[in-house]
């Protein structure tokens, strides 16, 4: 019997892992996947690929955005902590939700389409 006729529907390529994290941090992923209705793995295997793959944007933003990460020399988690820094660079000074408006939401989602 070859070895992936053993697994569990939908496991094949993939490996299991075993890892210590700290109870804090356990909890919150708890949380994650019970506020969810998923599994613990599924939000795991959700943060991880997120954080690889640029939170599922297009391939060509990612594509730009890794060339960026790689142009300021910083590693993925520093790239989105600039990021993060930069948005609330804008939001101390023009106030939580300022670009809310449906307007430029409606904007905002034919550019992320444009890109596809």
């Amino acid at each position: 019997m070859r070895d992936d006729a053993r697994r569990p529907e939908g496991a094949a390529g993939k490996q299991p892992v075993t890892l210590r994290i700290p109870e804090p941090l356990l909890a919150w992923v708890e949380a994650a996947a019970r506020d969810t209705g998923r599994s613990v793995r599924a939000v795991v295997c959700e943060l991880i690929e997120d954080l690889r793959g640029m939170h599922g944007l297009p391939r060509p933003v990612v594509e730009l955005l890794h060339a960026d990460t790689e142009a300021l020399g910083l590693d993925a988690r520093r790239y989105v902590q600039h990021l993060l820094l930069r948005r609330f660079e804008l939001v101390k000074r023009r106030g939580p939700g300022f670009d809310a408006s449906a307007k430029r939401a409606t904007r905002e989602r034919q550019q992320l389409t444009r890109w596809r």
